[in-house]
């Protein structure tokens, strides 16, 4: 499933759990790349109480301080060389970071998204994208660590040429 430019990502990411498009099961083991302080995992945990969560993040003062609920779950470390075993996660998600990587570490990241992805897994990745010469113009002015300045069509090769299968929303 692929969503275009729907503003808020994480109204629609709980959305799409909630009804259950992301086949998200209560007992899932979830894996947020780019997790930050966590918020996003809290959330997951607060309708989720049953999932194993996990996080990583490049960042340690977000990780140090992170919601004291979740820290036990999340690590230091990078979204192109995953630190875990092949087909460990059930749902695999990524808000607003994987366009932040160098353009190897990106294919290397989507890559290990889908080596660690269970078989009957789930992944959705958002990031920013524009359609137009002056949301182009509007991504690179206000998006100060965004590496990757792909549009919509550009972004499609990415995913294709990485082999993600996972769902995907550009904003």
């Amino acid at each position: 499933m692929e969503l275009d430019h729907c503003g808020d990502s994480a109204y629609h990411l709980r959305v799409l759990v909630g009804l259950n498009f992301l086949s998200v099961k209560e007992n899932a083991k979830i894996l947020n790349i780019g997790c930050g302080k966590g918020f996003w995992l809290y959330k997951f945990k607060k309708q989720l109480p049953n999932c194993s969560i996990a996080g990583i993040d490049i960042s340690k003062y977000a990780l140090e301080n992170a919601k004291e609920e979740v820290r036990p779950y999340l690590k230091l470390g990078n979204a192109a060389k995953l630190d875990f075993p092949d087909k460990s996660f059930d749902f695999i998600f990524s808000h607003a970071c994987l366009y932040n990587l160098r353009v190897g570490e990106l294919f290397t990241a989507i890559k290990e998204i889908e080596r660690v992805k269970k078989e009957s897994g789930a992944s959705w990745i958002s990031l920013e994208s524009y359609r137009n010469p002056e949301e182009q113009v509007n991504l690179q002015c206000w998006s100060l660590t965004c590496r990757n300045f792909f549009d919509i069509e550009e972004w499609a090769w990415v995913f294709k040429s990485s082999g993600y299968r996972g769902d995907h929303e550009y904003f």
